[in-house]
């Protein structure tokens, strides 16, 4: 719960999100499940029951292949009712329906054939989230936004639409402005992400300081008519591919450019190895960079693996509103990060005392940090503030110490690096500061002079140990690695 309730907090404050740790953590898991449990919470009342019929071993014996892909064509996950019980199951291709529930099994192993309930979507429910696995040769955004084909169908110019379009035309949606929408990059850094990404890097962030985002496009509008022509060809008469054609169309006759919706959250996955790209800072400032731990086997063979499950979708869905409505204003409003903070905290009264040990943190890790170059700017402590404000939406009751602690390390600790004698010193101070002393010594030529605090942030100092450990043993450290 802790994991997620720090992942929903840091998409809530900064629409990008970083999920790294070595192959096998769940971070794609964690993705994935997160997106569909907020689709799935928000169109639940509009599923139909589908009877099938399974045999002892789950497979369909009640319906051929083409019917089950006419079942799966927004999902092949689904809700099963099994006499008085639910679980949750998928459907393969070979007609097999297979459940990460052992009750299941043990249920359905009872008859040669077994009535399940399938509940399946209806046509006026709209995917809200695309799995975009980035490939090795991307070198510019028409992966991701498309391009121009001057030799299309019937050798006119047409635009090649893209998944990640398609999504965020849905988005753009007067229907669906307060929806949040998900796209999640698979092994993000396989490329240079400068590259592929540098549009949505840029933009993401202007989008922020600017009153209106009207003239920040990823798509520029002499383009628009061009994409709803295309889109206009396509025989596609579902609910997602009629929201996807009035979206262009609306944008096509308003004249205006593709901009990239507040309401779009991205996620990306990363693994480091021999085949990946180091992230530049440019990247690491716009995003919370969240690590995931590996678990022992025995960890593994002791627990039920089950899906992630959110709980009060609702609740978790009306935050995602604000969060888009906060990033609507954003750029006219004169609200301070501050002021967001106090208005989420359950007790006012402790705003003041907060406020003032808050500064001091930050100012006392900025002056140790800038020893050595990484010091941080104005965006970062922004972001930190607006971090916390929405971990005490998700945990009203939780110590604020746990949400800054984690904002250190998700906004802070990922741009750290370089090699034993660049960082050494530095290292070994911010440690101390970590723990919670008080610190009185030269630096790199500076004078650090820091009260001390008596907060000892845990999550923070482990990484930081590590990073130690490892410019121990190879001379080099960094924070994803």
């Amino acid at each position: 719960m802790e994991l997620l309730n720090n992942f929903v907090s840091a998409l809530l404050a900064k629409p990008f999100v970083i999920l790294t740790g070595s192959s096998g953590t769940g971070k794609t898991r964690l993705a994935l499940q997160f997106a569909e449990a907020l689709e799935e919470g928000s169109t639940n009342t509009n599923k139909k029951w589908v009877d099938v019929v399974i045999n002892r071993s789950g497979k369909i014996v009640s319906s051929d292949e083409e019917e089950v892909r006419d079942l799966c064509l927004q999902s092949n996950i689904f809700t099963a009712k099994l006499g008085d019980r639910d679980f949750t199951v998928t459907i393969s291709m070979n007609i097999q329906v297979s459940s990460e529930d052992v009750n299941y099994y043990d249920a359905i192993s009872k008859n040669d054939r077994n009535n399940i309930q399938l509940a399946v979507a209806e046509n006026n429910e709209s995917k809200r989230y695309v799995h975009v696995p980035v490939g090795a040769d991307w070198t510019d955004s028409r992966n991701m936004l498309g391009y121009v084909n001057p030799f299309g169908a019937q050798g006119k110019k047409t635009f090649e639409i893209t998944p990640t379009l398609k999504l965020i035309l849905k988005a753009l949606h007067p229907n669906n402005t307060t929806l949040p929408f998900f796209v999640i990059l698979d092994e993000m850094n396989l490329s240079h992400v400068e590259r592929y990404f540098s549009t949505f890097l840029s933009i993401m962030e202007a989008n922020r300081s600017a009153k209106s985002n009207d003239n920040l496009g990823i798509i520029e509008k002499e383009l628009v008519p061009l994409i709803a022509d295309t889109i206009a060809t396509e025989e596609n008469e579902t609910y997602d591919g009629k929201l996807i054609r009035e979206s262009a169309e609306i944008l096509a006759k308003a004249g205006r450019s593709i901009t990239l919706p507040t309401n779009v959250f991205i996620v990306g996955t990363v693994n480091v190895d021999e085949t990946t790209y180091m992230f530049s800072p440019k990247v690491l400032d716009r995003a919370h960079v969240i690590e995931l731990q590996t678990e022992s086997p025995s960890t593994f063979f002791n627990k039920v693996s089950k899906r992630i499950e959110v709980e009060n979708v609702t609740n978790v869905l009306q935050l995602f509103d604000e969060s888009i409505q906060y990033r609507e204003r954003e750029g006219s409003s004169d609200l301070h990060p501050l002021d967001l903070l106090k208005a989420s905290m359950l007790d006012k009264s402790n705003y003041e005392e907060t406020h003032q040990t808050l500064e001091k943190l930050l100012d006392g890790i900025y002056k140790i940090l800038k020893t050595t170059n990484f010091d941080f700017g104005y965006r970062i402590t922004k972001e930190v503030i607006e971090y916390m404000a929405m971990y005490n939406k998700i945990a009203p009751n939780h110590n604020w110490h746990s949400s800054f602690d984690y904002a250190v390390l998700q906004k802070i600790l990922p741009k750290i690096h370089g090699n034993k004698r660049q960082l050494g010193a530095c290292l070994d101070v911010l440690e101390d500061f970590l723990i919670g002393n008080s610190i009185n010594r030269s630096l790199s030529g500076f004078e650090i002079i820091i009260e001390k605090t008596e907060i000892k942030l845990e999550k923070s100092l482990e990484k930081i140990k590590k990073m130690k450990r490892n410019l121990e043993f190879m001379g080099y450290t960094s924070f994803i690695n």
